[in-house]
């Protein structure tokens, strides 16, 4: 009884172990020099727009928080002057 639990222990390991393993059926893609420089261009555009999206999006959210912080000013003045 010992050896059949050993054995299907065995072969549960080892269907898992192999199961896992890699296995490289795919052919090897060649890549040309043109290809890399496309994708290099097109990731170049995509940082520059990437960049300018946040700086924009740190301009307005600047903007609305001066807004706010002077509207809180302008309310903690009038509420210290009116006193």
């Amino acid at each position: 009884m010992k050896n059949i639990k050993w054995l299907l222990a065995t072969i549960f390991i080892a269907l898992i172990v192999y199961s896992n393993t890699a296995k490289a059926d795919d052919p090897v893609k060649t890549v040309t020099i043109n290809e890399v420089k496309t994708e290099v261009v097109e990731q170049g555009y995509k940082l520059k727009d990437h960049v300018a999206d946040q700086i924009e999006a740190t301009k307005n959210y600047q903007a609305e928080q001066w807004a706010i912080i002077k509207a809180q000013w302008a309310k903690l003045i009038t509420k210290f002057s009116s006193q």
